[in-house]
């Protein structure tokens, strides 16, 4: 089966599209763990827990907090609204 260079084109401009759609989609899948603005994810309370796009531990921030909102680091991992319950 012969491909017409026409068709070529409309397959990579298809890869590219996808490209972008996962790209897009990995990004905001990301940025769905920041809570707020500012340095300190608005999800919790009681310290400043970094607003950060990576996994942080209790051990990272060494303090009890209050989960206010999605506990995005799983402190909290018996769901009473308290995390890092050690500290």
């Amino acid at each position: 089966m012969k491909v017409s260079k026409q068709s070529k084109i409309w397959i990579v401009v298809g890869l590219i599209v996808v490209a972008i759609i996962i790209g897009i989609f990995l990004h905001g899948h990301k940025a769905s763990r920041l809570g707020g603005s500012g340095q300190c994810n608005d999800n919790y309370t009681g310290t400043c827990v970094p607003n950060v796009a990576y996994d942080i531990d209790c051990k990272d921030i060494r303090h009890r907090v209050n989960v206010v909102g999605k506990d995005v680091y799983h402190f909290d991992a018996d769901g009473n609204g308290v995390g890092c319950e050690s500290y």
